[in-house]
This record gives structure tokens, C-alpha cells and sequence, in this order.
């Protein structure tokens, strides 16, 4: 069997995860509206799914088949993240912070005056 299509599904699948906006995508969209540490920003997040992918395809599903108890740790790291990360963006939206960059200067502004 050829490794194309191997290859055409794993760049297809690839795209749908990155195409898709999700935390990390949505945190990148926002700091470059405020023009806060784009670059850094930008390259740790390309950095961080670079090595993500390279250890995928370097055996990381191997090392979850064969050791069970790697994989539920990994899930329950994860679930404790996910758990902190959507307490700390239902928080935000209580506070009611906004992405606008016209209302953060205008916010700004009246703090000065």
C-alpha cells in the first residue's frame, strides 16, 4: 500500500484541526488585536503544535497503547486544564471583558481624564 494516502489523510486531518478556531487560535486572534507580544506569542504557540505533532508521529500513540496508565494520567491532566481553563473564561465573561479594542481604549481614556 502506498504512503500517499496516508499521507493525504494526515495533512486533511491536520488542516481540520487547524482550521478549526479554538482556544489557542482564538488566545492568538485576541492578543493581536491588542498588539500585546504577537511575534512570541505566535511563535510559541507554532513551536508548542510542531512538537505536539512530532511526537505524534514519532510513536506517543505506541507509548498510550502500551502503558494505560500514561494515558490516564495524560487524560486527567488534560481534564484538569480544560476544567481551569473554562472556569477561568466563564469567569472572564462574568466580569464582562471585552475583545474590543475601541472599548478597551475608550475605557482607557476615561481613566486618564
Amino acid at each position: 500500500m502506498s504512503a500517499v494516502p496516508h499521507f493525504i489523510e494526515g495533512l486533511l486531518m491536520g488542516a481540520g484541526l487547524i482550521i478549526a478556531i479554538g482556544a489557542q487560535n482564538a488566545y492568538v486572534l485576541k492578543k493581536g488585536i491588542e498588539g500585546k507580544h504577537r511575534n512570541i506569542i505566535a511563535f510559541i504557540c507554532s513551536l508548542s503544535d510542531a512538537l505536539l505533532i512530532s511526537a505524534g508521529i514519532c510513536g506517543m500513540g505506541f507509548i498510550f497503547t502500551t502503558h494505560p496508565m500514561i494515558t490516564g494520567i495524560t487524560a486527567a491532566a488534560g481534564s484538569v486544564y480544560l476544567l481551569y481553563f473554562a472556569f477561568t473564561c466563564f469567569r472572564s465573561a462574568c466580569k464582562n471583558e471585552s475583545m474590543n479594542q475601541d472599548e478597551a481604549e475608550d475605557g482607557a481614556q476615561s481613566l486618564k481624564t
